[in-house]
């Protein structure tokens, strides 16, 4: 924790809320493949063949679901920015991002929490990947310790979770959550 005034501590004592950002603090900070039994082995290694020319978290969360399994080659892999990867895999063309560039139109279905990533490839229908963090084995028990000193915990999760229409060209602030909505529970 950083000061940048002398009485700093003492205000600290009329302190009554802790925000906490869940990314990394109350989480392990590592996305892991959700409902991987239900992911086809073919389109699971054709995302993870994609994924492997990328840095990105949920393409390594890919890669990491994939194991041990052999890939099919992939060629001319590139990176569009805030879009995906798109290549040639198996000699098809294949995209692995956002919902809208590999085609599929609308809104989620569900409002489940974690994020999304589709893959695309010509001549097949689209595939979801529903990616998530999981929580610290300590979250509850932090949480709980804030409670019992009389602090109100408040979770600050980004916006993507909530559907709502913004600006053009206009960034989502963070969504401040107050303890009873989806916060872990002591």
């Amino acid at each position: 924790m950083l000061l940048k005034s002398a009485d700093g501590l003492e205000r600290l004592a009329a302190v009554d809320t802790v925000a906490l950002d869940k990314t990394g603090t109350l989480t392990m900070g590592r996305l892991g493949l959700v409902g991987a039994d239900a992911v086809a082995a073919a389109d699971l290694a054709t995302a993870a063949a994609l994924a492997t020319r990328s840095r990105h978290p949920a393409s390594r969360a890919l890669v990491e679901a994939a194991g041990d399994a052999a890939l099919p080659e992939a060629h001319g892999v590139g990176e569009v920015p805030g879009q995906g990867l798109e290549g040639i895999v198996a000699g098809r063309r294949a995209r692995l991002g956002r919902r809208a560039w590999c085609g599929v139109a609308g809104e989620p279905a569900d409002e489940s929490p974690g994020t999304e990533i589709w893959l695309a490839v010509e001549g097949r229908p689209p595939v979801r990947f529903r990616l998530a963090d999981s929580l610290r084995p300590d979250a509850a028990h932090a949480v709980a310790a804030l409670r019992a000193l009389g602090l109100v915990p408040t979770f600050i999760i980004p916006c993507a979770i909530r559907r709502r229409p913004e600006a053009p060209g206009r960034r989502r602030a963070p969504l401040v959550m107050p303890r009873h909505h989806g916060a872990p529970r002591s």
